[in-house]
Formats: C-alpha cells, structure tokens, sequence
C-alpha cells in the first residue's frame, strides 16, 4: 500500500521586527512677542505621542508629535507662564519581506530633554525619544497532518497555538465646550495641561469592537487677575469609538489602547461665556488587538514498520495570546518643601515608562512614578519640587509557561497630597497597571516524509510474540518505535487503555504486516 499523504496550511504570527527606533529633538526656540521674557524656567516636559502607524509593502511608516512645554517665571514679576512647541517626527522602516495584515505595536518614551536659557526670548532645547518597534506578520506553512499507507505509524497531539492577530488603529477627533466649576476665576493662560484616556470597556458584535473609555483632564491654569493663584481644574469626559475588525467575533478577546495624541485648549470669549468657557479639541488614537486561540492537531512523531523513515520538520516561532490583566498600584513618598512655605499650588505625576520579569511563577511590573509639586516658597516665589518614586507590582501566574512576554502600560487614576509636617507632604499615586501577558515559543512541524522504498526493514525470522518486561511509566509508543511495530496493536493485545504503562509487569509486542 502506497503512502497517501494529507497537507493543510498552518498560519501564525511571526515577529519580524522587534528594535528600538531614536529620534532627535533639537529646537532653536523664540519665544512669540505676547509671551513674558524668562527669569527662571521650572520644568521642560517632552511628551512623544505616535498619531499614524502603517504599512504598505515592505515599508511601515511612523508619524508622531513631541511636545514640548515649559513651565517659567517671568522676568517682570515673578509670575508662571508657559510655552508650548510641537515638533513633529516620522519614521520609516523597511524589511526583508512582504506585509500581510501585520500587527503593529510602538511604545514612545522620553529618554532625556535639556532646555538651557540662551536670552530671556530664546531657549535651546536638546532631547532625545525611542520608539521601541514589534511588527509581527501571519505566515502559513504547508505541513502534514496525516499520513496512511506503508506501515505508517504516527503520535498525534493537540497544541495550543494563537490564530492570526485581528487588529486595527483608527484615529478620531473630540471636541467638548467646557465650564468651569462655580467659584471658579476666568482662564488667562493654561499653565499645565495632562490628560490620560483609559479604556473602560468593549464589546465585540460581527467585524467590529465598540470601545467606551473616558478622557480625564488636569489643567492648571493662570486666572484673569492682579496677583491671582493659579487654579486647578478636572474634567472627565466619556467617549466611544467603533473600530471595524474583519473576521471578528464574540469568541475573541480583545486588547485596546486609547491615547490622546494631541490637545488644543482655547478660553472661550465673549460677554456670555465671561471667560468661564473654554473649548478643547482632542485628537484620539486607539488600537485594537483582537486574540482567539485555537487547537490544531500536529504530528509529534512518525516512524514506518516497513521502510527507513527520513521526517523533514520545521520550527516555527509563534505567539500565543495568554491573558489580558489590569491592577491598581498606589506609589507613594515623602517630598520636603522649602522653609516657610507659601503653600501647595498643584500636583501631577507621570509614568514615563514600566518594565516587566518574571520571577518564578510571579509575573513583577516595575516603573518610576515622575512627582511634580508645584509650591510656593517663603518669598511668594513659585518653586518646583520633582521626586523619582520607584513602584513594584506583583501578579501570581498559576501553571506559568517557560517563556512569557508581557505588554505593559501605566496610568496615573489620582493623585493626592497630605502635609505630614511642617515642612513635609506625602504623595500618593494611584495607577492602573493593565496589559497582556503572551507565550512566546517554537512548535515543530512536519513538513515532509521520505520512504526508503528499495532497502524495506527485514521482516523474516523475527517472532511473531515478543515477550517484553516494561517498567512502570513507560510509553507503549517508545516500545512500539523499539520493537518495529504498532502501538495500537500492542494496547489491543495487552487490554491497555493509554499509552503509559501503570505498574512494571510483561507485556506482549506482537508483530504487524
């Protein structure tokens, strides 16, 4: 009997790129005539947001924003003022191979900004930001799945593989008109404005995700008046998003990322509005992972009782989707403030990056907490103190895979201050930790069986009964391989119902055409 062989294709997710990406920043900044000349500068801040992320042929292309702004004290009267720049940057990167509805995932971060005073009109601002890249794209492979034929024995198993990745990224505008809270003094300047978009649930119908989340704002801001504090105002704001998934179904689940990569903030004018409006435009990117594993039956061995038997395999490197996460961690320290202080104006806090481990069977995130409090000395003088506060966040992960991956983000839900001294205030940092953990390893696949049809095995003078002594714990199929002959017909011939041996006794190895 000839052997008939049955092939099907097998399709993964291959990483193809996985590399940080650096980007310069370098601005020769004048600040405009309407804006104060510079004493002191307080902070510099960078922020990288990526607004465009795509892939044509070989090529993914990247488009993003930093933003720059910086907090000082003018050189009039001692008084907070602040300047904003935006310096756009794109990327492209060019591979070895072909895209076929590849999943693309980029962090930005912040590696280091310095802003020196050249005049009190002209900053030079020297950075620096990475764009760690992963492209992973589907590739299938023919293999075999089943063969008959010329004494063919063969071990089949199931193993757990992640099916290709569903994913998309789409970009979105809000726009709100907002009021300020009772009691409240008009908007002269925005000092400070930090915004965080957290996803707070989705839902999956046919080909598509609808994605619900909220925009949380913290705006510090200068109010219309001689000699006035600034002011701190919060705002949430609900929004939702559909995103068209091709081939998406309830059965899959579903890894979101909201970000808000750019915001424009403009007092509202007019006799009505008396400075109490203000309007603000966002511009949103969320993307969407959508992740289903599934089964597929492999062959783990292969031998023939007739032939020499050559298999052809093929490792492929694959990623498998093991489970979103999300907790909260509170971060907290102590800061000093200067003697005699005037009191507290503003606090906000940031994550500029995490990292993850793995130590034994606990999954451990690690960040730094960024803590800018914004205070006033003994001379009414604004002053800004900055403490780096390092977190560590544990998750047990039961009956944990040799190699896990993780993609981890960090977001600041409040934060809060309390005066525990004089001249002492606690900080406390609320995140949420969320992500996805993921399996990354290798599943050898058969790809081919070679017959050495003109030497077949020797069949003569070998017994038709073998008497064998196993051990307990052995397997039917290793003695079946040893002996040359079936592992079915030996689990018939001794009444056995799985392949391992219970206890040490003899069996009978029969032998088969």
């Amino acid at each position: 009997m000839e052997l008939n062989v049955t092939r099907d294709n097998v399709c993964i997710n291959e990483t193809v790129y996985d590399s940080p990406l650096e980007q310069s920043v370098e601005l020769d900044a004048i600040l405009p005539d309407y804006c104060p000349s510079i004493f002191q500068v307080l902070s510099c801040r960078m922020t990288p947001k990526v607004s465009s992320c795509r892939a044509s042929g070989d090529k993914v292309f990247l488009e993003g924003t930093a933003h720059i702004r910086v907090l000082y004290i003018s050189e009039e009267n001692n008084e907070l003022h602040a300047f904003e720049q935006k310096m756009p940057f794109s990327k492209t990167v060019e591979l070895k191979c072909e895209l076929s509805d590849p999943v693309i995932r980029v962090k930005a971060r912040t590696d280091y900004v310095n802003c020196r005073v050249v005049n009190p009109k002209r900053l030079d601002i020297r950075g620096a930001v990475t764009l760690q890249l992963i492209i992973m794209t589907q590739r299938c492979e023919e293999v075999i799945c089943d063969a008959q034929g010329s004494g063919i024995q063969m071990k089949k198993q199931m193993v757990n593989a992640g099916c290709p990745v569903k994913s998309g990224w789409k970009q979105f505008t809000v726009e709100e008109e907002l009021e300020l809270s009772y009691g409240k003094p008009p908007i002269l300047e925005v000092l400070n404005a930090c915004c965080s978009a957290m996803v707070t649930d989705y839902k999956i119908i046919a080909n598509k995700v609808i994605v619900k989340g909220e925009l949380r704002l913290h705006i510090l801001y200068r109010p219309d008046g001689e000699n006035a504090k600034p002011e701190v105002m919060e705002h949430t704001l609900p929004v939702s998003q559909i995103m068209d998934l091709e081939g998406v179904d309830e059965e899959y689940l579903c890894h979101i990322q909201m970000d808000a990569a750019d915001m424009e903030i403009q007092s509202g004018g007019g006799q009505e509005s008396d400075g109490k409006t203000f309007h603000v435009e966002f511009t949103m990117t969320v993307c969407c992972e959508a992740y289903k594993n599934k089964e597929i039956p492999i062959i783990a061995d292969l031998y023939s009782t007739q032939y020499e038997t050559e298999v052809q395999c093929r490792d492929m490197q694959s990623e498998k989707f093991l489970s979103p996460f999300e907790a909260q961690h509170m971060a907290k320290d102590t800061l000093e403030l200067p003697e005699d202080s005037g009191g507290i104006l503003d606090l906000w806090c940031e994550v500029p990056s995490t990292s993850f481990h793995m130590e034994g069977t606990e999954a451990v995130i690690t960040g730094t907490v960024c803590a800018n409090l914004l205070a006033l000395n003994g001379e009414n003088t604004p002053v800004l103190i900055q403490k780096e506060i390092p977190f560590e966040h544990r998750i047990e992960l039961k009956d944990a895979p040799q190699k896990i991956s993780a993609d981890v983000f960090a977001q600041i839900l409040s934060c809060a201050y309390s005066l525990i001294g004089a001249n002492s205030v606690e900080v406390r940092a609320e995140l949420k930790l969320f992500g996805c953990f993921y399996e990354s390893g290798s599943t050898r696949m058969t790809t081919g069986i070679l017959l050495d049809e003109e030497n077949p095995k020797p069949r003569t003078d070998l017994p038709a009964l073998t008497l064998y002594f196993a051990d307990k714990g052995e397997l039917v199929w290793d003695i079946a391989k040893r002996y040359n002959t079936s592992p079915g017909a030996i689990l018939e011939e001794n009444g056995l119902d799985c392949d391992e041996v219970k206890q040490r006794g003899m069996i009978l190895i029969p032998l088969v055409d």
